[in-house]
């Protein structure tokens, strides 16, 4: 069944390809397609079905664990309310557990980093975990600490593997969801595991199922407005968050 589903994706991916060959558009999607030197077919699927899974997979595992974070410490959801201080509650929380662990890279010329050389061709994990918690950069980094400013953290990257989803991130969970949430349910307190097994209890994984089901029809919500809000602007009044927001948006929706 995976293998047809695939195959499937693959088929539609490849239909939008050659619609925005022929009719190219501002879509990552149609950039990828027409650029000068263009990356293989391949990598441009792959490429789609990363932002799709991106916008289900990420965003659901950095809500949980910055509703853990506040609601394990309730001075700091306070302060937060209080301060409007809900970006700062977001970075926290994607520097405390990254939603991606590790990535990997090809070195593409001989390094040296802290004395320890890395030939040409090898192929390295860059540990976001490690980086986020870095005792040189964060005090006391194992702790969540929603009110933490300056957040260097490395949870999306950096250069040209910056992700392409951080602004549709911040906006969905950050700006939208988190405060949404928690003003819909301000009462909202972490239950006592011994007493959570009653009917009326809903267990960790039926939370995490509500949260990926709220977050994925806010980032339709939102892919939609940018698309429509995007259509009704030119191309200078668009400031770059939106253009990159809006990148986003129609790599998800090319691949769907």
């Amino acid at each position: 069944a995976t293998d047809i589903a695939n195959a499937e994706m693959d088929k539609c991916i490849r239909a939008n390809a050659e619609r925005v060959r022929s009719e190219p558009d501002s879509s990552a999607l149609s950039i990828m397609v027409n650029a000068e030197d263009p990356i293989p077919e391949s990598q441009m699927i792959a490429n789609v079905k990363i932002a799709i899974g991106g916008g289900i997979n990420e965003p659901r595992d950095a809500l949980l664990t910055i509703l853990y974070g506040l609601l394990t410490n309730l001075d700091q959801l306070e302060a937060v309310r209080a301060g409007d201080k809900w970006r700062s509650a977001f970075e926290e929380g994607v520097r405390w557990v990254a939603p991606i662990q590790a990535s990997s890279r090809l070195v593409m010329e001989d390094t040296e980093i802290r004395g320890y050389f890395i030939p040409k061709g090898d192929t390295v994990m860059t540990i976001q975990a490690s980086a986020n918690r870095d005792e040189e950069v964060f005090e006391a980094g194992e702790n969540y600490n929603g009110l933490r400013e300056p957040n260097p953290h490395q949870a999306f990257g950096n250069g040209p593997h910056h992700c392409a989803g951080a602004h549709l991130s911040r906006r969905t969970v950050g700006a939208i969801l988190l405060p949404t949430l928690l003003e819909r349910f301000p009462h909202m307190t972490m239950p006592d595991p011994a007493s959570a097994e009653g009917p009326g209890m809903l267990h960790l994984w039926q939370w995490a199922w509500v949260a990926a089901m709220i977050t994925g029809v806010i980032t339709w919500g939102l892919i939609l407005y940018a698309v429509f809000r995007f259509r009704r602007r030119s191309d200078d009044e668009i400031p770059i968050d939106e253009i990159l927001l809006l990148n986003t948006a129609c790599a998800m929706v090319d691949g769907a």
